[in-house]
């Protein structure tokens, strides 16, 4: 450890697992406590679905435990991915909460979960003569395309992420043991190199490329790295979506062989082979840092949007001559995420329509959950290997958005799809053919939408090898598991003041500077001996700056960048944010209209709020009352709403039709 950071070495994933070739890592608390409109939100989840769920809805374990009894249940091809789900999301939740009750109740699951392995390492729900054969129990002869390899990938990549936490060597030896089981099914000459292509499904039964090469990184084997090799061989066929070919020949990702939302989970496994293909580090310049500012190293190249950056930088086509070895997994998995992002994110920062890529966001249809939650864990990683800080702008506004917008703030119940313009439907109403007998609410949204919140903390706080990076600013109060506390106070992101303390830190401070606050100022005080405090204000869009104390970043921040600071042991940072009112400009079927924005929020309105308006004709809004209407917050709530003379009040997206009514977000405004 370096004497002078109490950060450490930032070799650590979240979840425990080594990696060298992440330029940012994420900062793991032994003590958290999120008191902020997200923290309120991960609390209901926790005592209102994820604590009990086993008995709420026992199918969930029941179904593994009678797979092999007569007569079979009746199952659908990705029903044995609901365990897996469940023990992902409860472990992002437990990540941002570290909730003792939850962490007790998920490690009873587990446990319960592991016992369920057959002795030849299969954890699935079908059959004895089906299992791994892409076969239902009661059509053992016929391959119709089961899930059985997703459902065994969900399932592994949970359990690798609680052996992480817990450090408890059976939750590895379950996952290898399973391992081993595809290792003598598939691709091996015993047994006719069988591909998992011949399970059918590509899409989503060649998505253990991820969790085999992970579990390659954990344990050194090379076994599981020569696996997922093969799977990426695999990928070039005519049956599977061709993504690296399309990635790196400029192909938009709508517009390849498998563009569906599943498709995502193999790109996980393509990052993740990035940080296989070498253990010499994709390294920057030790002083990198140290020397010039954090956005010199980051380059953020922010879109044009005023939300979602539209048109972000393509990677450089490949050229691997000078390139670190397995260069082009990045560059594929990066030219993916950016090109959803620019043709397949909607105004809530929510990718898909109709479980897909489509080459637009401005069509209505089907905003499904697991995508918006598949596309931000593949942004969350990006952000780890690249850390580019336009990524935090798409992440912020996603979860303020989509993610939280895809809960009931009661925590009882998610949805499947979020739309636009809509009513809020919980997933076990909209995708009913999905519950079983005796367990109505399983579905695949309902076990995976916890982790669409709880990914939070895989960003909130990051660090690099010379800084702690604080990068979203809800209330709270931290310490990390080096001792440094951090206390954020303001009300954010309901008001456009924060207030950040830091003790206990010896070191680089880098602050995120969102690219949507374009005026955005900072004061700092270092108090020395806890007496004499000595400050640096600067404003960022006049560049101008006034110190009496080193504090003041060198150079000043730009939008969409980093601001460095440097504690010697505490400080105190006063931050103004920009929330002047932005719009994005509807195209197609919303020709003419726009989606209004302060800060990271989305506002609209719903039949509650539209001051007695028919919904589907409304006035037109007066631009320029916007830019001077101040918002008010409910802090109790966390309700923002912004009042308009005409009558109609606008309200955030996260609360928008909560109570079943209408509502839209696309509106005209003049």
């Amino acid at each position: 450890m370096n004497k002078n950071n109490p950060i450490g070495s930032a070799n650590n994933a979240s979840n425990g697992i080594k990696s060298d070739r992440d330029l940012m890592h994420t900062v793991r608390m032994k003590s958290s406590h999120p008191t902020g409109i997200t923290g309120r939100l991960a609390e209901n989840i926790t005592k209102n679905w994820l604590i009990g769920l086993r008995e709420t809805n026992p199918g969930i374990l029941d179904m593994f435990h009678e797979r092999d009894q007569l007569p079979y249940r009746e199952m659908l091809p990705w029903l044995g991915e609901f365990a897996g789900k469940y023990i992902t999301g409860a472990y992002h939740i437990y990540r941002l909460t570290l909730n003792p009750a939850l962490y007790d109740y998920i490690i009873s699951f587990i446990e319960e979960l592991m016992e369920c392995q057959a002795e030849d390492g299969y954890l699935g729900v079908f059959s004895r003569e089906c299992r791994l054969t892409g076969s239902f129990s009661q059509k053992p002869y016929e391959v119709e395309g089961t899930w059985d390899a997703w459902n065994h990938y969900h399932i592994l990549y949970g359990l690798l992420l609680w052996y992480g936490e817990t450090k408890d060597a059976r939750y590895l030896a379950c996952a290898e043991k399973t391992a081993g089981l595809f290792l003598e099914k598939f691709y091996c000459p015993a047994s006719g190199r069988k591909s998992l292509l011949e399970l059918q499904s590509a899409e989503t039964n060649l998505s253990p490329i991820h969790v085999f090469a992970l579990l390659y990184r954990l344990t050194g084997k090379q076994c599981y790295l020569d696996f997922a090799l093969e799977i990426e061989k695999d990928l070039a066929d005519k049956r599977a979506g061709n993504y690296i070919h399309c990635a790196l020949n400029g192909i938009e990702y709508y517009q390849c062989p498998k563009p569906r939302w599943e498709s995502l989970h193999i790109i996980l496994g393509l990052a993740e082979l990035y940080r296989a293909a070498g253990h010499t580090s994709r390294k920057e310049p030790s002083d990198a840092i140290s020397d010039t500012s954090l956005r010199s190293l980051f380059d953020a190249q922010p879109g044009k949007s005023a939300c979602m950056g539209q048109n972000p930088p393509a990677p450089a086509a490949c050229d691997t001559q000078g390139q670190l070895p397995g260069a082009y997994y990045l560059q594929t998995a990066e030219q993916i995420y950016r090109s959803i992002r620019k043709t397949d994110v909607h105004n809530t920062g929510a990718f898909s329509t109709d479980e897909q890529a489509i080459g637009t966001p401005f069509k209505n249809g089907n905003i499904e959950t697991c995508c918006v939650i598949a596309y931000n864990a593949l942004a969350v990683e990006l952000f780890k290997l690249t850390g580019a800080v336009d990524i935090l702008d798409f992440l912020e506004l996603a979860h303020y958005n989509a993610c939280m917008g895809a809960w009931s703030p009661t925590g009882r119940w998610s949805t499947y799809h979020t739309p636009m313009v809509g009513e809020r439907h919980a997933n076990f109403h909209d995708i009913s053919f999905q519950s079983r007998a005796g367990s109505p609410e399983l579905n695949c949204c309902s076990v995976n939408a916890p982790r669409a919140v709880g990914m939070l903390s895989e960003w909130a706080v990051t660090r690099t090898e010379t800084a702690l990076c604080i990068n979203a600013y809800e209330d709270g109060e931290f310490v990390t598991e080096e001792n440094v506390r951090i206390r954020i106070s303001g009300g954010y992101p309901a008001k456009d003041t924060v207030e950040i303390a830091v003790e206990n830190y010896i070191g680089d401070l880098a602050l995120r500077i969102p690219g949507w606050s374009v005026h955005t100022s900072l004061a700092a005080e270092t108090i020395w001996g806890r007496s004499t405090p000595q400050a640096a204000v600067f404003s960022q869009d006049t560049r101008a700056v006034q110190e009496t104390a080193p504090l003041s970043p060198d150079p000043p921040p730009a939008v969409g960048s980093y601001c460095r600071l440097h504690c010697k042991g505490s400080i105190l940072i006063h931050m103004q944010l920009d929330f002047t009112t932005r719009y994005l400009e509807g195209k197609e079927a919303y020709e003419g209209y726009v989606s209004i924005y302060r800060g990271p929020i989305l506002f609209g309105t719903d039949i509650s709020l539209a001051g007695g308006h028919d919904l589907t004709k409304l006035p037109v809004l007066s631009r320029k009352e916007l830019e001077n209407v101040p918002s008010l917050s409910e802090q109790n709530e966390g309700r923002i709403r912004i009042p308009l003379s005409c009558g109609i009040t606008l309200g955030d997206f996260y609360h928008l039709g909560q109570s079943g009514c209408r509502y839209t977000t696309w509106l005209q405004a003049e």
